[in-house]
C-alpha cells in the first residue's frame, strides 16, 4: 500500500485539511502497514538490535546487494566496507571485500561463470589438456612456467637410467660383447680380453691346421681334434702324464716340442712331436708342468694330469678412480654431477617415479594453545598432499622451510597468512579424538633453501596439556 499523507490545510484552521476522522484513518493504515511489514498485526519486531546492528529476526530477509557494473562496485573502499558483499551484474559474479574485491567461485550448473579466468588457464589447461592425453600419463612441471606430460613410473620404482654424460664419457653404446672397458689415458674405451701371448691373465692357445672342430670325450679322458685324420690328446690321471698322438702312431716329423718358448703351438695334420718321458738329455720337454709352461708361460698350471688356468679378475684402477666403482649400492645407479660420477640411489631428482608415503610425528607435551614443532623426513623435497590425520583439537601449519614456521610464529589462529609467506597448507580440528582431512584436489608443496625435511607446526587446542599426533600421507615427488 501506498503512504497515505494527511492533508493538514493551506493555514492553522483554515477548514481545508482533512477532517479529524479521516486525518487519523490515514495515520491508522499507515501504521498497519508498518506493523505488518516489522511485526505482526498487534507487535512491531525491532529490526536493530541494542547496539544499532540490523537484526530482523525470524524473517526472510530480502537485501539486494546488486551494481551495474564492476567498476560502480569497486568505486567502494574494500578497506573501509571490509567485509562487505557485492554483485557486479555486468560481470555475473559475487565479490566480497578483503584487502581488495575477491571474486567468488559458484557452482556452475546453472551456467558457466561469465569473465572467469582460471590463472593456472595458461600454463596447464590452455596448452596441456585436449583431451587426447596418453593414458597413465602425469603432467609434471619444468620449473620455467611450462609443463609436459610424462610416463607414470610404476610402485614408486625409479624406471630405467639413461643418461647422455654417461654415453658420451663410457661410450656405453659401443660396447661390443665380452668387452671390458679400458682407460686410454685420455679417456674410456671397449676393449676385448687378449689373447695368447704369455700373459698371467691370458690363455696360450692349441692351433691346428685345418681344425674346424674340437670334441671333448669324457668317456675316455680323451681330446680329439679333427684334422685331416684323427689326432688325439690323452692324460692318465694315475701317471700325470699326457699322450699326443697322430694316425698311424710312430714318431718322427712334426714340430719340435723343445723349440717351443709361449704362444702358440702349430701341430701340422697328420704329424706331431711326441714327448719323450725317458729322454736323459732333455732335449724334448719330458713333463707337462714343461709343455704347459713352453706353451703359455705361467698362466697356466698342471696337478694330476689336469691342465688349469687363473683367470685373474680384469680390474682397471682408472675406472674406479674416476667412476667410484667400490662404492656402488644395492639398487643405486651412475649419475654424472657436473664435474664426476656419483653413485645415487634409484627415485633421486632426474629419473625417479613418484610413491606416496605416509609418516606420523608426534609433539612433545606440550600445554594447550601453545605450539610445537616437528618435521616429516619421507615426504621429499616436493609433494602432493592428500590426507592429514589428528588425534585431538589442534591447528596444524604446513610450510616450505623452517625460517618461514619461525616468521609465522606469532599469527594467531583464524587470521590468514600473508601471500607468498612460505604457509604450504593449514588444518583446524575442532572435534575431539580422531579427525581426517581429505585433501581433493591435493595441495602441492616443495622445500626452500636445501632443506630435506618438511617443518611443520601444531598447536594443542584440546583443553589440557599432552602431545598430538599428525600422520600425513603424500604422493612424493622428488626425494
Amino acid at each position: 500500500m501506498a503512504k497515505q499523507v494527511i492533508n493538514i490545510g493551506a493555514s492553522a484552521n483554515d477548514g481545508s485539511g482533512d477532517p479529524l476522522r479521516n486525518a487519523f484513518d490515514k495515520v491508522n493504515d499507515n501504521f498497519n502497514e508498518i506493523y505488518f511489514n516489522f511485526g505482526t498485526s498487534t507487535t512491531l519486531t525491532s529490526i536493530f538490535d541494542s547496539n544499532g546492528n540490523l537484526d530482523l529476526y525470524g524473517k526472510p530477509h530480502k537485501v539486494s546487494f546488486y551494481y551495474d557494473t564492476f567498476a560502480n562496485l569497486t568505486a567502494n573502499s574494500p578497506s573501509t566496507y571490509h567485509g562487505a558483499i557485492g554483485h557486479a551484474h555486468d560481470t555475473g559474479a559475487l565479490y566480497y571485500a578483503h584487502g581488495s574485491w575477491r571474486k567468488l567461485l559458484a557452482d556452475t550448473s546453472g551456467g558457466t561463470i561469465l569473465n572467469y579466468t582460471d590463472p593456472l588457464a595458461p600454463y596447464v589447461y590452455a596448452n596441456n589438456v585436449t583431451n587426447s592425453e596418453t593414458s597413465d600419463y602425469v603432467l609434471k612441471t619444468n620449473a620455467d612456467g611450462t609443463y609436459t606430460w610424462v610416463e607414470q613410473a610404476s610402485g614408486g620404482g625409479g624406471g630405467s637410467y639413461n643418461d647422455a654424460a654417461v654415453d658420451t664419457h663410457l661410450n656405453v653404446s659401443g660396447a661390443g660383447s665380452n668387452e671390458v672397458l679400458q682407460w686410454s689415458g685420455s679417456d674410456y674405451q671397449w676393449t676385448a680380453l687378449p689373447s695368447g701371448g704369455s700373459s698371467a691373465n691370458t690363455f696360450g692357445t692349441i692351433a691346428v691346421a685345418g681344425q674346424t672342430n674340437v670334441v671333448a670325450d669324457t668317456a675316455t679322458d680323451t681330446l680329439t681334434l679333427v684334422a685331416g685324420s684323427n689326432v688325439t690328446i690323452t692324460t692318465d690321471a694315475n701317471a700325470d702324464s699326457i699322450t699326443i698322438n697322430a694316425s698311424g702312431g710312430g714318431g718322427g716329423g712334426g714340430t719340435d716340442l723343445n723349440s717351443l718358448t709361449g704362444g702358440t703351438l702349430d701341430v701340422a695334420a697328420d704329424s706331431i712331436g711326441f714327448i719323450d718321458a725317458d729322454d736323459s738329455n732333455n732335449s724334448k720337454k719330458d713333463t707337462i708342468a714343461d709343455l704347459v709352461t713352453a706353451i703359455a708361460g705361467t698362466g697356466l698350471s698342471a696337478s694330476s694330469g689336469v691342465l688349469s688356468s687363473t683367470i685373474t679378475q680384469y680390474a682397471d684402477s682408472n675406472v674406479d678412480s674416476h667412476l667410484n666403482v667400490s662404492s656402488a649400492g644395492s639398487n643405486e645407479f651412475l649419475q654424472w654431477s657436473g664435474s664426476d660420477f656419483q653413485w645415487a640411489a634409484a627415485g633421486g631428482g632426474g629419473g625417479g617415479g613418484a610413491s606416496r608415503v605416509s609418516e606420523a610425528e608426534t609433539t612433545a607435551s606440550i600445554a594447550d594453545g601453545a605450539s610445537g614443532s616437528v618435521e616429516y623426513a619421507t615426504l621429499g623435497k616436493s609433494f602432493a598432499l592428500q590426507k592429514v590425520t589428528v588425534d585431538k583439537e589442534c591447528w596444524v601449519r604446513v610450510y616450505s622451510d623452517t625460517a618461514a614456521r619461525t616468521a609465522d610464529a606469532g599469527r594467531s589462529q583464524g587470521t590468514d597468512p600473508s601471500d607468498g609467506s612460505g604457509v604450504i597448507a593449514e588444518f583446524i580440528a575442532t572435534a575431539s579424538g580422531t579427525t581426517t582431512f581429505k585433501i581433493t584436489p591435493s595441495i602441492m608443496g616443495w622445500l626452500d633453501n636445501s632443506e630435506t625435511e618438511v617443518p611443520v607446526a601444531i598447536q594443542n587446542n584440546s583443553g589440557s596439556a599432552g602431545t598430538v599426533t599428525v600422520t600425513i600421507d603424500a604422493l612424493k615427488l622428488e626425494s
